[in-house]
């Protein structure tokens, strides 16, 4: 033991643990919206996995095929946007939809908002 240090190693910081262009950051449940193909539009809850300026992972039981493009918005938060979808893979452990979302326009608080 002459030698060893007794403290437990430090983590390395989070930058040089994740080095993607855009921080990810939790956000809670949303309500999507879609179109579906036969023209009729469908509603849902997604969970949040992460979200950053470019885009987000979504978690949901709805199976949306690549290209689709979702409104969502989280009424508790007055968050809203919209984006397309890039991925969506069935995760059969846990019965839900991992989507991969690239958001088309930049999210946006309602300006309405009684925290404004």
């Amino acid at each position: 033991m002459k030698g060893e240090s007794l403290m437990p190693p430090r983590p390395e910081p989070i930058a040089l643990q994740d080095r993607r262009r855009q921080p990810r950051f939790a956000v809670g449940q949303v309500h999507i919206q879609w179109t579906d193909s036969d023209g009729f539009e469908q509603h849902s809850t997604a969970k949040v996995m992460n979200v950053s300026l470019a885009g987000a992972q979504l978690s949901t039981t709805a199976m949306l095929p690549t290209g689709t493009n979702i409104s969502y918005e989280d009424p508790g938060r007055d968050y809203c946007g919209s984006g397309s979808i890039v991925y969506c893979s069935y995760d059969p452990a846990e019965g839900r939809y991992t989507i991969g979302l690239t958001f088309e326009k930049r999210n946006a608080i309602r300006s309405d908002s009684p925290s404004r």
